[in-house]
């Protein structure tokens, strides 16, 4: 995926907004407004122990000491110097590491590991009790400098871990052991501390930081980006404070998978709403007591990016799609809302539409964007979804 940003988005007149970093974000990395998906590293206790087994027969001790300098760290989280014993096992102990009464049907086990010459780690077994013995090669990723991220996920029924950790260290090296993790989740997630949480107001923030966005009714997909399914899946933010006097702008960046399928974008209970309707994209006003439909013109092709943009300054409404007008239609009125607001569904009457894909950028605008600023705005996220 392509990650070059562009120019700085318009802010003048935002009232709403949120962007889950799309081509930035993903499993190991947060970014500012998003931190990852919603989870929790209560399982591992505070004041955990590294342990090992067999003999100290190695070309040190078997054990571990507290890292406290921030520049051997893997991004200033909680690391532990380990020296392996001759079994080259390192593992946290469900006696007094592990809450063995937490239970789930799905494990996943990670941590941020880099050997002391900084030598590649190619190849590592993470062993899980869970609920019984069970080694199996983990997933390895590169986070640079030496640190790899070293993972793996078990399913079963439910119950505890009682047991999590590597073998297979050479005897002959330390390892430092960096931001462990265990959470009840399908796939690694961006860093939790021990005995936190992230919840699902936390990991979106809107680019206001006035309301709270909720992501407990969306899905994630296998890079950790929210997802919308076109049925149970959505963002519901109900009866937000997000004022609009007369003028609006709606934007949005958006990748259907079935771009036939009517499906809602962005809609307000009542005065507005931005949605896909047979292979188009259309804008639909209420003003001066009357509404508007307005479709595009271009044909819209599934699994590609676009940048949606309307606009409506109380006379003209006005209709982008990757900052190159679709139409421009005459309207006068007055549009007010305060009422809820609803990201890839609409629960009203015959407009229950779910959004079938991804919607990583969502904007509101209490004013009718120019077109330069259409164009601003698009040139900021064109790079990053190689629109």
């Amino acid at each position: 995926m392509a990650t070059a940003g562009g120019p700085d988005i318009i802010t003048d007149g935002l009232v709403f907004g949120y962007d889950t970093g799309y081509g930035i974000a993903n499993n190991s990395t947060a970014t500012r407004f998003y931190k990852g998906q919603p989870s929790t590293n209560n399982t591992i206790t505070a004041g955990y122990t590294w342990w090992g087994d067999g003999s100290n027969q190695s070309f040190a001790n078997k054990g571990y000491v507290t890292v406290t300098d921030d520049s051997l760290k893997y991004n200033g989280y909680d690391t532990r110097l380990w020296t392996p014993g001759s079994s080259n096992n390192v593992y946290l102990n469900g006696s007094g590491n592990i809450s063995t009464s937490d239970v789930s049907t799905v494990w996943t086990f990670s941590c941020y590991i880099k050997r002391d010459d900084g030598a590649p780690i190619t190849s590592l077994s993470v062993y899980m009790y869970y609920p019984n013995s069970g080694v199996a090669l983990g997933t390895i990723v590169s986070m640079g400098n030496g640190w790899y991220r070293v993972s793996r996920t078990r399913t079963g029924s439910s119950s505890n871990i009682g047991l999590a950790g590597f073998t297979g260290f050479p005897s002959s090296h330390k390892y430092y052991l960096s931001g462990v993790m265990l959470t009840k989740t399908n796939q690694t997630v961006p860093y939790i501390p021990v005995q936190s949480s992230r919840s699902s107001t936390q990991s979106l923030i809107d680019l206001k930081k006035s309301t709270n966005i909720d992501l407990s009714n969306v899905s994630f997909d296998s890079i950790g980006q929210p997802v919308f399914d076109g049925t149970s899946d959505y963002i519901a933010i109900s009866n937000a404070s997000i004022p609009i006097t007369s003028e609006v702008t709606l934007e949005a960046v958006i990748n259907s998978t079935s771009i036939s399928t009517q499906q809602n974008i962005i809609s307000r209970n009542g005065p507005y709403f931005m949605r896909i309707s047979a292979s188009k994209v259309r804008f639909n006003i209420l003003a001066g007591g009357a509404w508007l439909f307005q479709p595009g013109t271009t044909t819209l092709l599934s699994n590609t990016w676009y940048h949606f943009t309307m606009t409506y300054d109380g006379v003209n409404f006005i209709g982008y799609i990757n900052g190159v007008q679709e139409f421009k239609t005459a309207k006068t009125g007055t549009v007010t809302s305060n009422g809820s607001l609803w990201i890839g569904y609409t629960p009203v009457g015959g407009e229950q539409a779910g959004f079938i894909g991804q919607i990583p950028v969502a904007k509101i605008y209490n004013q009718a964007l120019t077109a330069e600023e259409v164009k601003q705005n698009f040139n900021a996220y064109k790079n990053r979804f190689t629109i």
